[in-house]
Formats: structure tokens, sequence, C-alpha cells
């Protein structure tokens, strides 16, 4: 979190040391584009130092079942956090969005199973509620990544590194 506050100072900081006049309207669209990168991922890690301090509040799921998709779930959004890293090489931001719509199915899974658990009383509907908030600051978390890998994919493109790829899926992103 300190590093992408850094960061996002030293964004700011340089932004505010170019001379207006002599930037170009395409130059000033892709800073635009740095600036979105960076508030996405200080947004992605607020939400990952938010995890990290309820993470110690939630109480340990006994439900075998319940356990193992709780797991699943954040298996998938490890996996995209390994995915979404645009210096690997094979970096992909298409793969980013198909596992994010992992993540979406993994989360809506777990959360069905949570309410219903907590529905029949087989877990305190209190620890339910700060489970299903919990997965909600998780799956925000990915989605703030996968934002902030779209922003930098596009500046990857205009500066002739990256070659464009066909996205599958912006528009699941445009709802988050």
């Amino acid at each position: 979190h300190m590093v992408a506050e850094r960061l996002a100072n030293a964004v700011g900081e340089f932004i505010t040391r170019l001379e207006r006049g002599s930037l170009t309207a395409d130059v000033a669209e892709q800073l635009a584009k740095v600036v979105r990168a960076e508030q996405h991922l200080l947004a992605c890690a607020s939400l990952a130092l938010d995890v990290a301090r309820a993470q110690a509040e939630l109480k340990v799921v006994n439900n075998a079942e319940l356990a193992q998709r709780l797991a699943q779930y954040r298996s998938q959004v490890v996996k995209l956090l390994e995915l979404a890293n645009p210096d690997a090489d094979g970096f992909s931001f298409t793969d980013c969005e198909t596992q994010l719509g992992r993540v979406q199915t993994a989360y809506d899974e777990v959360k069905e199973a949570l309410l219903h658990s907590g529905a029949e009383l087989h877990i305190p509907v209190t620890d339910v509620m700060n489970a299903l908030e919990q997965n909600s600051r998780i799956r925000r978390m990915a989605r703030q990544m996968v934002k902030a890998m779209r922003c930098l994919s596009e500046l990857y493109i205009v500066t002739e590194v990256r070659v464009p790829e066909a996205t599958t899926n912006t528009a699941q992103l445009s709802n988050a």
C-alpha cells in the first residue's frame, strides 16, 4: 500500500511539473491513462490492506463444503493477481478478463453457499455477513487490478511495447 501511495505521489508530481501548454492532446490522453491506472492500483492496494485487517476478525468456517468453496474462490483471485503482471512474458489482458470472469463465478457460488448456510442456521448470521463483506472486498480488489491492467495494456499498445489483442468481455468491467 505504501509503495502504491508513493507511486501515486510520484506520478502526480511528474504531471504537475510538465508544462501544460507543451502537451499535445495525445500526450494528455496518455497521461490520463497513467493516472487512471495509478488510481486503480491504489484502490487495489487499499482494498488489500482492508482484506488483511478484516481477515483476523473472521471466524473459521467449520463446514467442509463451504470451506472448500471459499478456498476455491480465493485461489481464483490469487491466479488473477498472478496473471496481472504486464511485464511478464505472455501477459494478456484478455487472460486477465477471462480470469476475472472465473473470479465472479466463484464469488457468486460462495455467496450463495454462505447465504444458504446462514438461512439454515448452520453458521451464525453475523459470521455470514462478515464473510460476505470480506469476499466482496476481495472481488472489488480483483476488479480494480483488472481495470489497472486495462489502462496499462492500452498504454503499452500506444507506446508500441505490445500489439493490441482482442478483448472479450470489457462490458463486465464497465459495470464494476
